[in-house]
């Protein structure tokens, strides 16, 4: 095999050491390690926010008996993009 090969039988550790293979595979696991980075950062900043939704701005207690909450209003685009996917199916 040519210098432009990957030689997937490589017998030597030395060689592949300084071989394309290693190179790519150590892309290859690095773009793997940026990927779950990414996706577990939006993972916790929409579970975050799922959270955040749930406390109210502002709580208005008159009595006992009488406690009113006040909740952010979700922004248009969420409350539209729900109704198109449900139109979809």
């Amino acid at each position: 095999m040519g210098k432009g090969w990957f030689n997937i039988h490589e017998n030597s550790k030395e060689t592949y050491e300084f071989g394309k293979l290693k190179k790519f595979l150590t892309l290859v696991n690095f773009m793997m390690q940026d990927t779950v980075l990414t996706i577990s950062h939006e993972s916790v900043e929409a579970f975050h926010d799922y959270i955040l939704s749930f406390i109210p701005q502002e709580t208005v207690i008159k009595d006992t008996a009488n406690v009113l909450n006040k909740f952010a209003e979700k922004p248009k685009q969420e409350k539209e993009g729900s109704e198109s996917e449900l139109e979809e199916d």
